[in-house]
């Protein structure tokens, strides 16, 4: 759950990517805190191996296994996937 502290995520992260009717779509699920090119090459990995048309990263705003304390805003989190 965010806390009230958390600083507002853009609206533009909560609407679902378009994808055409018969894509093959991946969905790559985890905190990425930090997102780093080790993500980036797991993600290269599965749209050539799966033969992908897209594949979506999903950032998580927590984690069961991980405190809270230990990740980054999602807000930021969001923002650095971006530029991986």
């Amino acid at each position: 759950m965010l806390s009230s502290s958390e600083p507002a995520v853009s609206s533009h992260y909560l609407k679902m990517p378009h994808a055409g009717k018969g894509l093959a779509v991946g969905l790559f699920g985890g905190s990425f805190n930090p997102p780093h090119a080790g993500h980036a090459l797991v993600a290269e990995i599965a749209l050539r191996r799966l033969a992908l048309d897209q594949l979506w990263w999903m950032v998580t705003p927590g984690n069961p296994l991980k405190s809270a304390r230990e990740l980054a805003p999602l807000a930021e989190r969001l923002r650095l996937s971006e530029q991986v």
